[in-house]
Order: C-alpha cells, then structure tokens, then sequence
C-alpha cells in the first residue's frame, strides 16, 4: 500500500550540493540515451540492393537465397524486409552479417534483423521455405499457382528489388496472373521477363525502388511440361493407318 504524508518528500528533494538527482530525473535522461544508440545506428545503413531467389520444389518446399548489398557501420543493427514467414528459421544462414534473427512486426509482418561485421559486405541469406505451394492442389488441367508477396516494412529503402521465381524442374510456366509492380502499356519497359535458369522456367520481377511501405508480388500459373502418352501414340496409329491405306490404293492401281 502507498501511504502519503504531508509536506515535501524527500524522495523529490535534491540542492545544488547534494551528492545524486533524483530518480524521476535521471530516468527521463537514460530513456533519451538508449532511446539514441537504439535508433542512432540503423540509420547509417544503407542499402542498394536486394535480390531474391526463390526456387520451388516438387513437393511445394521452396529454397529462398537474398543477395543484398548493404553498407554501413561495423556493429550497427540493419533491418530487412523478409516474406517468408512460414520459413524454419533452424536453416536460416547469413553470411557476412553477425546475429541474425526474424523479428515479427506489430501486424505480423516479420522482418530480418541482422548485425554489421568488423568489414562490412554484401549479404547472403539462405533459408528453407517447407510449405510455400500446397502440394496437391492442382488446379484445372494440372495448373499449380505460385503466390508471394513481400513487404518492406522497415523505415529504409532498399535500393533495387529483383525477385526471380523459378518453378520445378519439369514444370513450365504457364500464365503470369498477376504482378505487382503491374505492366503498363505506358511503362518503357516491363516490369517482368521469363527467364531460364539452371533448366527451371521462371520469371523475374523488378522494382526499380522498395521504397519503405513499398510492396512487390507475383502469382504465377505453373503445369507439368511433359505430354501425354496417349498423343503420340495416336500420331502413330494414324500414321500407320494411313501408310497402310496407301499402300492398298497404290496396289490396287497397278
């Protein structure tokens, strides 16, 4: 129980001469100093890029690799946006960055928080994604929908954004649903490609600046490449049909 009593409490009382201020004094002053090597350092760090891989497998795991160029100084917190927030954290790997951790956001956006080393580089961030396609939700005629977004939901821009969604392997892209940025017919140049790495189809997304608040994403139609058996043993049959027929026509004109 607090128990008050009249006149000045002691507890508030500090002269010129005294030996330490009071409490309510030097709380003030030690919350704006933390308050200065909490927030002082990220805004050093700057960075001019960040790439993403994001490589599908056949059972819907993904294999997510971040290239990110980032400058600052040693020791200083750098946060990161991260769209993956059903990744096992066990896999995550960084190097050229000390203590990296996921942090989630108010709201639930997660991010990646990461410490400058002695000689600061560029970063390389691995991790594994265990369900980022739901397997067997095949769609209409076996399309599959690869979905992502990502969010940069720190207070730093983050140079140039490049997002590659590759598809597995046997598997071949089938319908851009969407993207944002989106395309422009008054745009100079699209803000996706098709591409091809290591065997994969894929497509690539650019976005000239993630800017804080900024969003990318892409939904992506994928299907099996392989053909049915049932085609090209139809194209035999027919063809063998028909050379049989000919040769009956050609015989019987002799």
């Amino acid at each position: 129980m607090l128990v008050t009593k009249t006149g000045r409490p002691a507890f508030g009382q500090w002269a010129p001469g005294s030996d330490r201020p009071p409490v309510p004094l030097v709380l003030p002053a030690l919350y704006l100093v933390l308050a200065a090597l909490v927030a002082g350092p990220a805004a050093g760090a700057t960075v001019t890029r960040y790439a993403e891989e994001i490589r599908l497998s056949r059972d819907g795991s993904a294999a997510v690799t971040l290239d990110v160029a980032v400058s600052g100084t040693p020791g200083e917190s750098v946060r990161l946006p991260f769209g993956h927030a059903k990744a096992d954290l066990a896999t995550l790997r960084v190097a050229g960055a000390l203590s990296p951790r996921v942090e989630q956001l108010e709201g639930g956006l997660p991010v990646l928080v990461v410490t400058l080393p002695p000689e600061p580089g560029p970063l390389e961030v691995r991790v594994t994604v265990p369900v980022f396609v739901a397997p067997g939700k095949a769609k209409a005629f076996g399309n599959r929908v690869l979905s992502y977004e990502l969010v940069n939901a720190t207070t730093g821009s983050c140079g140039r954004y490049e997002g590659t969604f590759l598809v597995p392997e046997g598997f071949r892209v089938n319908t851009i649903v969407e993207t944002v940025p989106a395309e422009s017919e008054n745009a100079a140049t699209r803000p996706f490609e098709v591409v091809r790495v290591d065997g994969r189809d894929g497509v690539r997304l650019v976005e000239p600046s993630l800017d804080p608040a900024r969003r990318v994403a892409a939904k992506i139609r994928f299907k099996p490449a392989a053909h049915s058996p049932l085609f090209p043993g139809l194209l035999l049959a027919v063809g063998a049909l028909y050379l049989y027929r000919f040769r009956d026509l050609a015989g019987g004109a002799r």
